[in-house]
């Protein structure tokens, strides 16, 4: 059975601050598109959230950084957690494992211990395990094929589009998909580099205000996401979801 390899999303934080972008790439089976070749580095886990504002704003690196106080209130909620006790690395390239794991949290999806995964680089007890196992039984990720997850793989922004944009699908199901792509990518004049799987996929995120460019008109889809942008972006989605109970 063909499975879609790594998917792509994008998302921009505008502020006063240059804007900043995530990608996610997805491909199907076979599809020379997906240049994200499976490296298997270590994927490394991130501190557990405390939940608390007293011990959570203690990320040396965060201060006066843009995303800031998107950041902080995942951490307060339980979503993310630093790379070490001081450190969050936003500039850091968030990882697929990294990405499923934040996903998984932020839409507060029940998580199965232990579940069967066919993906030979996704070891049982590996802490990222179960998060990928659910982020792929419910289709919000795939694999490069039926064996390999690349949990250490990077995100480009389109990749990420397209699975926060099948997040809102799965909490939205009423939203159109699709319909609105023409709108939603004409304002990019780097449409072009929009991967053609892509397009459909991304719309909804890009309507819907969970992804946006690196500027008014540029998209960036294949350029890799950090842990701030991805933090900003799962925020929206995050605050979309909760918006409509």
């Amino acid at each position: 059975m063909g499975k879609l390899d790594s998917e792509v999303v994008t998302y921009q934080y505008n502020t006063g601050a240059p804007t900043q972008s995530a990608e996610v790439k997805e491909n199907t089976a076979g599809n020379a598109e997906n240049t994200n070749k499976p490296e298997n580095t270590g994927v490394t886990e991130e501190t557990p959230a405390a939940g608390n504002t007293e011990q959570t704003r203690n990320f040396a690196d965060l201060e006066g950084h843009w995303a800031k106080d998107d950041i902080y209130s995942l951490v307060e909620k339980g979503i993310i957690g630093g790379m070490t006790a001081t450190e969050f690395k936003p500039e850091e390239k968030i990882t697929r494992a990294q990405f499923a794991k934040l996903l998984v949290k932020a839409l507060n999806i029940e998580v199965k211990k232990d579940a069967a995964l066919s993906f030979s680089d996704v070891p049982a007890g590996a802490w990222y395990h179960d998060c990928v196992a659910v982020a792929v039984s419910t289709g919000l990720i795939t694999g490069y094929s039926d064996s390999i997850f690349a949990p250490d793989n990077n995100i480009t922004r389109e990749q990420m589009a397209v699975i926060l944009s099948r997040a809102l699908k799965m909490k939205s199901p009423a939203m159109e998909i699709g319909a609105n792509t023409g709108q939603a990518i004409d304002k990019f004049a780097d449409k072009g580099d929009i991967s053609p799987w892509a397009r459909e996929g991304i719309a909804p995120a890009v309507s819907g205000g969970v992804v946006s460019g690196v500027s008014a008109d540029t998209f960036a889809p294949k350029t890799f996401v950090t842990r701030a942008q991805a933090a900003v972006m799962v925020l929206r989605l995050y605050r979309q979801v909760d918006s409509k109970g």
